[in-house]
């Protein structure tokens, strides 16, 4: 399913992994990846400190906790949309320091560019998002 509208607010399963697994049609110029280390932990119940926010100085946090892998989190500022843009970092503990980065990415979030239930952003795939125009869409 195609978002068609700005979301208000999305959800993530956190499948851990390193960037190369991303799987959606967004060009380049709208969807970067890095990976630090050997990437985001894949083993089931391994946990991580995922902080999401706007790409404008982050001053805007989506969401900022400890998520397992299989685990799904969500990204909302309620009652606001999220902005076009967002960045996903994730470390390996809630100690947000430079040697803990195991995953940093940006994508484009506002749905006016290509943004599809089950797109894979890195160690994350997008498995919900709800927004005025088409309501609460899921893969499930």
């Amino acid at each position: 399913t195609r978002c068609e509208d700005r979301p208000l607010a999305m959800v993530f399963k956190f499948n851990g992994g390193r960037c190369d697994q991303s799987d959606n049609i967004q060009p380049p110029e709208l969807f970067q990846c890095f990976d630090f280390g050997d990437g985001p932990p894949t083993e089931i119940g391994e946990e991580s400190f995922i902080q999401v926010t706007d790409i404008k100085g982050g001053s805007i946090i989506y969401h900022a906790a400890t998520v397992a892998v299989g685990d799904e989190y969500t990204v909302a500022d309620a009652p606001f949309e999220v902005d076009a843009n967002m960045n996903v970092t994730i470390w390996s503990s809630g100690a947000t320091i430079p040697d803990n980065m195991l995953q940093t990415l940006v994508f484009h979030s506002s749905c006016s560019q290509n943004l599809f239930l089950k797109d894979r952003y890195g160690a994350s795939q997008l498995v919900v998002f709800v927004n005025e125009e088409q309501g609460l869409q899921s893969c499930f």
